[in-house]
């Protein structure tokens, strides 16, 4: 395969700097990044200035710092941060056109009692523009792929166009609940994109920037199940502003959503005709976002088929995944998983009698127990998944059962390992999911 090595036509800069800045504020980044005068103590400004030769419709920057920042400010679209040195800005709707410039400017507000972060790296959707050392872009004709000259890996997979069957090369890419591996693999030190690619991020506005908080499941193209309480006001079933939320779809980390990375502006919220937020029953909503095209790492779940009574799943372990809370404090950068096992109804009682009398009901079931695996703060609206083997070839098709809702609160751990958690049961609102759905 020829490679033709082209640059990203960068716009050359001149670097403004003030006396007073320390020579940690040279830009190391002096073809696309310029400090500008600093005005207050505790910030400063930068401006990003770029074109490219490969357009997108789209546009997300990671922007990584030195060391932590208070915040990071700008205009160009949403910031958000798991660590506060790791910024991400996204902007779906920006159209970037070949040779076209890219202006962003931010801000960077800082302690200014502790050192002054500055820029370290930057990405553009996913690839390595700038890390402090000379780089060229090459861009091959065969696939259109963007790689990098250095000789060590690529931080991110390079983006290969579908041939119209998954990975496991048994269904097309319509069909629900197949993953893009047969088993997990590892890349850069954490699990490969596709691994659960039905799995959503549900981000939530908070000051000026977007936060992680809760989970959510791809049932169609268009249709996002969850929660109702992730996207009502507390204690109430009134909706809380559907422009407060956007989704992340196709990642498995967010602070570094990759090549198959999307986002989806929030279209309409429904929640079931029924829930009931003092009791967290039907604790259901589906969130509707433009239409998303499926591949090998952006797919649905499929719903439950079969036996609708939960007992046949008593001591059978279902899997959940999610980026909540830990046992720290801390949201989880990576997409974690677990397993947990379904119980009876007589189990969850005997364990918490006042709790789960008032917070079960017919449809609902438990699951979990002293076996390590918890369901934290925020993997709520994730769902609990079981496989199933495929009638064709010897792929696991995998089946959506629960949605995470809700769980005793222990005042002595942010993420109790030992207790036992409740499940809107999917198998029981499947009328209303198709209805609402329209599937």
């Amino acid at each position: 395969m020829n490679a033709i090595l082209v640059e990203l036509s960068f716009v050359l800069l001149s670097l403004v700097v003030r006396d007073s800045f320390s020579a940690d504020f040279v830009s190391r980044c002096p073809k696309i990044l310029r400090y500008e005068e600093q005005i207050e103590e505790d910030r400063y400004q930068a401006v990003l200035e770029l074109k490219s030769r490969q357009g997108s419709e789209g546009v997300w920057l990671n922007i990584a710092l030195d060391s932590k920042a208070d915040a990071l400010i700008n205009t160009f679209g949403p910031s958000t941060t798991l660590n506060n040195q790791n910024f991400q800005i996204n902007n779906p709707e920006y159209i970037l056109l070949p040779g076209a410039p890219l202006r962003v400017k931010f801000t960077i507000k800082y302690d200014k009692n502790n050192a002054t972060p500055v820029v370290e790296s930057i990405k553009l959707n996913g690839v390595e523009i700038c890390d402090g050392s000379s780089s060229t872009i090459a861009i091959t004709e065969a696939t259109n792929e963007v790689v990098t000259s250095r000789r060590d890996a690529p931080t991110q997979r390079p983006f290969v166009p579908s041939t119209g069957k998954t990975l496991l090369g048994v269904t097309k890419l319509t069909e629900c609940g197949l993953k893009a591996q047969a088993s997990p693999l590892v890349y850069n030190g954490r699990k490969a994109e596709g691994h659960w690619p039905w799995h959503i991020a549900i981000m939530k506005l908070n000051n000026i920037q977007y936060d992680y908080h809760c989970g959510g499941t791809l049932i169609s193209a268009k249709s996002v199940l969850t929660a109702a309480h992730c996207v009502t006001i507390l204690t109430t079933t009134k909706l809380a502003d559907k422009d407060m939320y956007i989704l992340y779809l196709g990642i498995t980390n967010l602070s570094d959503q990759g090549p198959y990375f999307k986002v989806r502006l929030v279209q309409n919220i429904i929640v079931h005709n029924e829930y009931n937020p003092a009791r967290y029953h039907n604790d259901l909503a589906i969130i509707d976002v433009d239409p998303v095209e499926f591949n090998d790492y952006l797919r649905p779940i499929c719903l439950w088929e079969g036996d609708l009574e939960i007992t046949g799943l008593v001591g059978k372990y279902g899997t959940i995944v999610g980026w909540g809370i830990d046992n720290s404090n801390h949201t989880t950068a990576d997409l974690m998983e677990g397993k947990m096992p379904v119980v009876s109804l007589d189990t969850c009682l005997y364990h918490d009698p006042t709790f789960f009398a008032l917070y079960t009901s017919p449809t609902t079931f438990c699951a979990g127990g002293p076996n390590g695996t918890a369901v934290c703060s925020g993997d709520s609206g994730g769902g609990m998944v079981f496989p199933r083997r495929a009638s064709i070839g010897n792929a696991q098709v995998w089946y959506i059962r629960g949605i995470v809702s809700v769980s005793p609160r222990d005042s002595e751990t942010v993420c109790n390992t030992k207790s036992y958690f409740i499940f809107v049961d999917v198998a029981r609102h499947l009328a209303w999911i198709k209805k609402t759905a329209g599937i």
